[in-house]
């Protein structure tokens, strides 16, 4: 009798191909803020944005936002807007993203910027204010930027 032998297996370890996380949503420490991207009936361009808003109307200062300016130089509808007016103040401002540090971004920034004061300033209004989008990751935050308008 011949004894036949059985071919080698080799063992497979089979590892899972991913790895799901203990918990896949992350936990946020703050406080849900309830922004909605809108004032009012106004789509805004941001969260700072918002915040900014609701500072400054917690403070009771008259605010119109997404305020468009009438150029000389632009079509009907084509005007150039800023993100909001200060009536109390007259004071413009603009809230800044990230891209707008960017050196063609500035120049650009630097063209129109003069474009608005040339526009707003013989009718009363201050220049022009920037505010960078880091000054208002909080609605705490932002109420100490809305005491500076």
């Amino acid at each position: 009798m011949v004894k036949t032998i059985a071919p080698y297996k080799m063992k497979v370890v089979r590892t899972p191909r991913r790895v799901t996380p203990p918990n896949p949503l992350p936990q946020y420490s703050e406080p849900d803020e309830g922004l909605t991207g809108y004032w009012g009936s106004i789509a805004l361009g941001s969260a700072e944005e918002e915040r900014l808003l609701r500072a400054l109307s917690k403070l009771g200062r008259s605010v119109t936002p997404q305020w468009e300016v009438p150029t000389p130089y632009s079509l009907p509808g084509q005007s150039k807007s800023v993100d909001g007016i200060v009536w109390d103040t007259r004071q413009p401002y603009e809230v800044d993203g990230p891209f707008h540090f960017l050196e063609s971004s500035m120049a650009l920034d630097a063209e129109r910027d003069a474009l608005i004061n040339s526009i707003l300033q013989p009718k009363g209004f201050q220049p022009l204010r920037h505010i960078e989008h880091w000054r208002l990751p909080t609605l705490a935050l932002a109420d100490r930027v809305a005491e500076e308008l």
